[in-house]
Order: C-alpha cells, then sequence, then structure tokens
C-alpha cells in the first residue's frame, strides 16, 4: 500500500544467518531493476535472493497477464516441484529433440506463450527505453506530492516512499474516510479516473499509482484538480 521497499542486503545477512529462503515480491515495485540508478537505490542487493517474481502488465505495462518467476541457484527447481504424478503421456524425454521441452519445469505446462508479450516489448523498447518509462514514473510521483503538499485541500496519508501515493481530501465538516471513497467512486463512475484506495485505521484514503507511460504533468494537475472539485461539491451536499 505505501509502496516502501524492503532493505534487501539486511535480509540476506538474516538470510545467511538462519538460512531460510529468501523471496523477493516485486509484483509493482520490482520494474526498478530496469534502471541501474533505481536499481541501486531500491533493490540493492536483489542479486543474492533466492527467488524473486515480477509482473510485467503492471508497472511497464505488458498486456495481461505477464509475470516472471525467478530462482536463484538452485539446479532443477521447478523441476522437483512441478513432477507430480505421471507426465509420461506428455513428455517424452528420449535425449534425441533437437529442442529441450520446457514443459516439465513449466508451471503453465503448455501455456508459456505469455514470455512472448514480454519479448516483443523489450525487442521494442529494449533496457534503455524501459528504464525511461520507469524514472519518468519515479517523477510524475515526485510531482503529484509536491501538488498534494503544496494544496490546502488536500494531504499526504503516508510519506512517500516510491511509486505510490497515499493521500485524502481534507474534509472540513463530512466523515473524512466516506467522502474520500465518495471522491473515488464519483471519479471512477464519471470515467475520469480509476483509482485504488486503501484503508488507515478503518479509514478510507486515495492510494494514486500512476501507470500509464503516456501521463503527463499536466494530467496530474487535472487529477487533483478534479478531486478537490469533485470533494467541495460533495461535501457541500452531505453537509
Amino acid at each position: 500500500v505505501r509502496g516502501a521497499y524492503d532493505a534487501i542486503a539486511s535480509l540476506v545477512r538474516l538470510r545467511e544467518k538462519y538460512h531460510f529462503w529468501l523471496h523477493i515480491d516485486g509484483a509493482w515495485g520490482g520494474a526498478v531493476v530496469v534502471s541501474d540508478r533505481l536499481r541501486k537505490k531500491f533493490m540493492a542487493g536483489i542479486e543474492e535472493v533466492d527467488s524473486f517474481c515480477w509482473d510485467f502488465h503492471k508497472m511497464l505495462g505488458t498486456a495481461l497477464i505477464c509475470n516472471v518467476f525467478l530462482i536463484n541457484n538452485r539446479p532443477h527447481t521447478l523441476g522437483r516441484v512441478c513432477s507430480s504424478g505421471d507426465d509420461s503421456y506428455i513428455f517424452h524425454d528420449t535425449g534425441d529433440n533437437q529442442v529441450r521441452d520446457l514443459g516439465a519445469v513449466s508451471l503453465q505446462c503448455g501455456r508459456r506463450v505469455d514470455s512472448l508479450k514480454w519479448f516483443l516489448d523489450w525487442k521494442f523498447f529494449g533496457k534503455t527505453g524501459f528504464a525511461r518509462m520507469v524514472e519518468k514514473s519515479l517523477d510524475l510521483c515526485q510531482y503529484a506530492e509536491q501538488v498534494v503538499t503544496g494544496s490546502k485541500d488536500l494531504e499526504l496519508v503516508f510519506p512517500r516512499n516510491s511509486f505510490n501515493i497515499c493521500f485524502r481530501y481534507r474534509a472540513k465538516k463530512a466523515d473524512a474516510g466516506k467522502l474520500n471513497l465518495a471522491i473515488r467512486n464519483t471519479l471512477h463512475h464519471e470515467g475520469t479516473s480509476l483509482v485504488g484506495y486503501a484503508l488507515d485505521k478503518g479509514r478510507p484514503f486515495l492510494r494514486l499509482l500512476l501507470a500509464s507511460h503516456d501521463l503527463e504533468k499536466a494530467d496530474v494537475d487535472r487529477y487533483f484538480a478534479r478531486v478537490i472539485e469533485t470533494g467541495k461539491f460533495l461535501e457541500a451536499k452531505i453537509v
């Protein structure tokens, strides 16, 4: 919810002491690995963990669904995990196959074409193009934070850690949680924005993730202006 990154290097030291499996969930924030600068800032030590997952269909915008699960220095782990039951009717490893059949070590068996979407995106954008996307997203989040902190009608619920802006409209008289949920639902239903929400001690607040790479600062300004406009309108009706 807050977009916070764990201190991976510290976790690696704990893993070395207590010998547990260290897995890193990079579903959203793992996209920083494509940027040398942001990887060093947010995910130093990632190459030392035991496993890492990352959803390409989130921050980088690959078409649903497309993700990867990487296992570090554990030969044939998926082969052992996935070899349940008799699969001889599907896979016939006779040793003379021209192309190695990876189905036996795949979580999805024959549904491996998900990776094709990532391959095509990689060929088109390349690592440099992906890095620009992620760095631009962070720049826009920093700008969004400035808009919130500079507005008398908005406030941060938590300090920004990275890409997530946790904020709310400042209610004057109405219940802040109910009002912010009503703002979010109004903007969703009218087709202005689809922004999620989360709870802080049972009270809803808005959780802004800038996932589209077509967004610019003007779009951020328009969104917050509409939040404020809607908040004032709804609070006037409630009161």
